[in-house]
């Protein structure tokens, strides 16, 4: 019973991650666009894709330790209580007073600031406000997407191979990982849809084209025979970067060789396809 309970909150939390990432930013939280996209988009639109990379591997690696050492409990309100007899401060979001919140949304006094004479202060200017939410939520998601992974346990490669295993010692947990996560998305991306633009950004990134042809159905095969030799897919392998597993290493590592060859042989073809017009 508590393998199904960590695996669907493990996927709830990852679908919770997809919701913040459209309803904030537009974008759609497909781990191997966003990694492509580090290579192909422009500067603003790289920043995001790599504070979002961070927050998966950062909250990977904290979900990691409290789940393997558990040190601390919570005891009243504001507080965090440790074995040793301590009180540890707990910042509050709300009042704009916890040191991340308050950078990135320009909270507390001299923040953010342009400080004159007089000592009079001004609110930053809007864009730069917009960017830093949209750094935000983009953290914000990906550590969501990260704590998920973890907690579900799809970090572990063993997981996968033994879901894939359907005649062997099968391993349902993907399966649960995955109804959180799409029971969660069911309600949300309604929800989201329905607004007019997303919170920090001008419009959603929504993927129009339908059709299945030859690219998706032979880029589909390549993905699920990497996927069942390695027991990764592009966020766990990203995530477990953090415990320094070699397999994770060798398996990123081999990802951005596969889209750089991609990305060379997509320009290749695109220049001589305009030659021949």
């Amino acid at each position: 019973m508590y393998m199904v309970f960590t695996s669907v909150l493990g996927g709830a939390l990852v679908g919770a991650s997809a919701t913040v990432l459209l309803a904030c930013n537009g974008c759609i939280a497909g781990i191997s666009g966003i990694v492509n996209g580090l290579q192909t988009g422009s500067s603003g639109d790289r920043s995001w894709r790599i504070v979002f990379l961070l927050g998966l591997v950062g909250a990977a690696a904290a979900a990691s330790v409290i789940s393997s050492v558990g040190l601390y409990y919570r005891r009243p309100v504001g507080r965090l209580w440790d074995p040793n007899g301590q009180w540890l401060h707990q910042w509050s979001w709300r009042d704009g007073t916890w040191p991340p919140i308050a950078a990135l949304f320009g909270g507390g006094p001299g923040i953010h600031g342009l400080r004159r004479r007089h000592g009079d202060r001004h609110s930053p200017p809007r864009e730069s406000t917009s960017m830093n939410k949209a750094l935000f939520f983009a953290l914000l998601a990906g550590a969501l997407f990260g704590a998920g992974l973890v907690i579900s346990g799809m970090t572990d490669p063993r997981r996968v191979i033994g879901f894939l295993n359907v005649f062997g010692e099968f391993d349902p947990r993907l399966a649960f990982v995955l109804g959180g996560a799409v029971l969660v998305t069911l309600v949300t991306f309604r929800l989201v849809f329905r607004m007019r633009k997303p919170i920090a950004a001008l419009c959603f990134d929504r993927v129009h084209t339908r059709t299945i042809d030859r690219p998706l159905i032979i880029g589909s095969l390549i993905f699920g025979v990497g996927w069942g030799i390695g027991g990764y897919c592009p966020g766990p392998a990203i995530a477990d970067l953090a415990s320094g597993r070699t397999e994770a290493v060798w398996f990123v590592l081999a990802m951005l060789l596969g889209s750089t060859i991609h990305r060379v042989f997509a320009v290749r073809q695109g220049n001589e396809g305009v030659r021949r017009s």
